[in-house]
C-alpha cells in the first residue's frame, strides 16, 4: 500500500516458513517507531516492542533448532 499516512497503525503477517537446513533461525527485521513480535508454531519467539526512532536493523536469532524442509507456521506482528 502506498497510501500508508504518519497515523499510527499496526500489521500482522501470517504465514509460513520452510528452513532449507537443519539449524537456527535468524530473522532480519527493521523496526521504525516500533517494534516487533514473532511466534513460531505458536510459540512466541521474540517480543521486542520499543519505541525507536532510528531505522537501525534489528537481528533475531531464534535459538529453537529447525528441520530443513519441515513447514513451520509463523506469525509476525
Amino acid at each position: 500500500e502506498t497510501n500508508i499516512t504518519s497515523k499510527p497503525f499496526s500489521v500482522r503477517w501470517t504465514g509460513t516458513i520452510t528452513p532449507r537446513v537443519d539449524d537456527d533461525l535468524a530473522i532480519h527485521f527493521y523496526p521504525r517507531n516500533a517494534g516487533v513480535r514473532i511466534w513460531l508454531d505458536g510459540e512466541k519467539v521474540v517480543d521486542q516492542w520499543q519505541v525507536s526512532q532510528q531505522n537501525n536493523k534489528k537481528v533475531f536469532g531464534i535459538p529453537m533448532p529447525r528441520k530443513g524442509g519441515q513447514h513451520m507456521p509463523i506469525k509476525i506482528e
